[in-house]
C-alpha cells in the first residue's frame, strides 16, 4: 500500500504496531479514513474542548500538516462510531474543511472499556494535576465505577502507551506520554479498606477528598461551569450538589436575578431548609440582601423654640416630621413627588 502524505504514514504505523502486538489490544482493531459526519461524541464526555487561540491553533495546524496523530473510535453500527479520543481533532478537522480523519476503529467494547478509553488517553495528554475540578471529579468517578474492570483497564493502558511511544518518536512536537505514579503504575498485592482509598492513592488524594470531588458530578451544568471558571468555589459547589437540580436550578436563577453572590454559608443556608420551593430561595436572598443593605443616616433639623411652642408642641415624634413634610410641600409645591 502506498502512502499519500506523513499524517497516513503515522496513522498506518500506529495501527500495524497494534495489530502486530494484537495480545496488548483491547477489542477488534483496524485502521480507516472515517467520515467525520459519521461520528458522534462520546456520550459521556466530560472533558472541555479548545477554545479561541488553542483552537484555532489547531486549525491551522491541520489545514498545513493534516491531522496527525489518528482518532479513536468505537464502532457502534454500520458507518456509525463514537469518538473516544480525538474530540478537538475532530470539531478542528471540520473547521479546517476536512470530512474525514484518520481512525483507529475499535470494535465490541464493553461501557467500562470504551469509558477507560476516554479517561486513559486525556491524563496522556496532560496530568491530572492539570485537569479542572469537574473533569477531575469525572475522572475519580469513572475510576470509581470501573474497578471492578482493572485488569481489562491495565491492558487498554498498555496498547494506549504502545501507539503513543510510537506516535511521538515520529512526531518531535508530540508530548511525552505522562509518567504514572507509583500507586497507578505499581498493582498492590493488598487490598485497600475501600475503593475511595485505591482511587485515592491513585491520583493522590484522600478518600475524603475523592468524595467531597465527586460531589462535582451532581451540579447542574451551569454550576460545574462556574466551579471550573471560579466563580463560586469548589466548597460552595459540593454543597450546591446535595440539592436537587430543580432546586439548584431555583439558587441559579433567583441568584443571578437579583445580582446574589453566592458564598459557603449561602449555600449551607439553602441546605438547611427542609423544604425548599423557589419562592423561599427568592425570599432567603432578599431577606439577606435587606439585612447588608446600608442603613440611611437620619439627619437631625433644628426649629426655634417659638416656632416649636406655636406649632409643634404637643405632637408626638413620629406625627411632627408628617407636619413638616406637609408643611413643605405647600411651600414647595414644584419639588412635591
Amino acid at each position: 500500500m502506498k502512502l499519500q502524505n506523513t499524517s497516513r504514514k503515522l496513522g498506518f504505523s500506529a495501527v500495524d504496531l497494534l495489530t502486530e502486538n494484537a495480545e496488548n489490544c483491547v477489542g477488534g482493531v483496524r485502521f480507516a479514513e472515517v467520515e467525520i459526519s459519521q461520528i458522534v461524541p462520546f456520550h459521556n464526555h466530560v472533558f472541555r474542548l479548545y477554545t479561541g487561540q488553542r483552537q484555532a491553533d489547531m486549525v491551522a495546524s491541520i489545514k498545513e500538516h493534516g491531522v496527525m496523530t489518528p482518532v479513536i473510535l468505537h464502532q457502534t453500527g454500520r458507518n456509525r462510531y463514537e469518538m473516544l479520543s480525538g474530540h478537538n481533532r475532530m470539531t478542528c478537522s471540520k473547521m479546517a474543511g476536512l470530512s474525514t480523519v484518520p481512525a483507529i476503529i475499535k470494535e465490541s467494547l464493553t461501557e467500562e472499556q470504551a469509558i477507560a478509553y476516554v479517561i486513559e488517553t486525556n491524563l496522556m495528554q496532560r496530568s491530572f494535576t492539570d485537569l479542572l475540578p469537574t473533569e477531575k471529579a469525572a475522572v475519580l468517578k469513572m475510576r470509581l465505577d470501573t474497578l471492578s474492570c482493572q485488569g481489562r483497564r491495565n491492558d487498554i493502558l498498555r496498547e494506549l502507551e504502545i501507539l503513543e511511544h510510537r506516535l511521538t518518536s515520529a512526531q518531535s512536537e508530540q508530548k511525552s506520554p505522562k509518567s504514572k505514579t507509583s500507586a497507578q503504575s505499581e498493582q498492590k498485592s493488598k487490598h485497600p479498606a475501600s475503593s475511595r482509598e485505591l482511587v485515592g492513592k491513585e491520583y493522590g488524594l484522600s478518600p475524603a477528598s475523592v468524595s467531597r470531588y465527586i460531589r462535582l458530578c451532581y451540579l447542574i451544568d451551569e454550576y460545574k461551569q462556574m466551579v471550573d471558571d471560579g466563580a463560586v468555589s469548589r466548597v460552595v459547589g459540593e454543597n450546591l450538589s446535595m440539592l436537587s437540580h430543580e432546586a439548584q436550578r431555583w439558587v441559579y436563577d433567583e441568584a443571578a436575578e437579583l445580582h446574589f453572590k453566592l458564598t459557603e454559608k449561602y449555600a449551607e443556608m439553602f441546605l438547611a431548609e427542609q423544604e425548599l420551593t423557589r419562592e423561599r430561595v427568592h425570599s432567603l436572598i432578599v431577606g439577606v440582601q435587606t439585612a447588608k443593605a446600608p442603613k440611611q443616616p437620619r439627619r437631625k433639623v433644628s426649629v426655634p423654640r417659638t416656632v416649636y411652642d406655636s406649632y409643634l408642641k404637643g405632637y408626638s415624634e413620629e406625627e411632627i416630621p408628617l407636619i413638616l413634610e406637609k408643611a413643605l410641600q405647600a411651600y414647595f409645591p414644584t419639588k412635591t413627588g
